[in-house]
């Protein structure tokens, strides 16, 4: 009931069940810690503690599917170990992409095919290695651009792939009726849109997983996200320049890619 429109769950307390197999500092297995285990697995909930929390046993646990959550045990408090749950949520990151793609829909591979078998050929007989392969690149290119083509395209890559505009609008909406007597309906309202939309994106993501091949790169990225693991915009990671500083941001990461390829050429 309470995870209804909820962005994720956290269950933290100290819970007071044994379960060898599944929590492993405890005094054997019962009925309750299988349960409560079964549980875990239904709801997509991680169990996050790791060390004793009450003399030689674990019993205080946090119950989690938030990504990037992690649990400290610390010092003792009365008879148990504090427990500190930290939590890292980030505001959702939108990067709008144009590319420059071959526009394989709309491309006439008959033509293509007869330019290239009526092309003289022969310089790659008489030519050496390196020049013969920059004019066959250089000949190919433009067999390719005049039978294939390019479109122009736009992309909106996001870390909540289920945001869409029409949320972005309600959320403005809300912060600007905030003081008003509009204030409750317009929270009300966006919260609900909200739940929908990631609800329709979950659906619809489950369905694409049915025709993607088990085990895949793809397959295991969606089901990833599907788990409730952030999404990326960008799937390089970070890269240091030469003064040993990290470099985190698409652009600077392309260039200096660039630039090492280059010069290592």
């Amino acid at each position: 009931m309470h995870r209804v429109g909820a962005a994720g769950t956290l269950i933290v307390g100290d819970v007071n069940v044994h379960s060898k197999r599944w929590l492993k500092h405890s005094s054997g297995e019962t009925p309750e810690g299988t349960r409560l285990q079964e549980m875990c697995q239904d709801g997509g909930l991680k169990q996050i503690v790791r060390d004793l929390t009450r003399n030689e046993y674990l019993l205080d646990l946090v119950m989690t599917d938030i990504p990037n959550t992690v649990a400290e045990v610390g010092g003792k408090i009365q008879d148990h170990r504090y427990v500190l749950t930290k939590m890292k949520l980030t505001l959702p990151k939108t990067q709008l992409l144009h590319r420059e793609v071959w526009n394989y829909r709309k491309a006439d591979w008959v033509r293509l095919k007869d330019e290239l078998r009526e092309h003289d050929w022969s310089f790659l007989q008489t030519d050496d290695p390196n020049s013969g392969a920059l004019k066959f690149t250089d000949i190919l290119r433009g067999y390719c651009l005049e039978c294939i083509g390019k479109k122009q395209i736009r992309e909106a890559k996001s870390t909540h792939p289920w945001m869409t505009e029409e949320i972005v609008d309600m959320v403005a909406q809300k912060h600007a009726a905030e003081g008003t007597a509009q204030e409750n309906e317009a929270r009300d309202r966006c919260s609900e849109k909200m739940a929908q939309t990631k609800a329709e994106y979950v659906q619809r993501t489950k369905e694409s997983l049915k025709d993607m091949k088990e085990g895949s790169k793809q397959w295991w990225k969606t089901s990833s996200e599907l788990l409730g693991a952030p999404s990326k915009i960008c799937n390089i990671p970070a890269v240091k320049n030469m003064h040993g500083n990290s470099v985190k941001d698409p652009g600077p990461k392309a260039e200096l890619l660039a630039k090492n390829f280059q010069e290592n050429i």
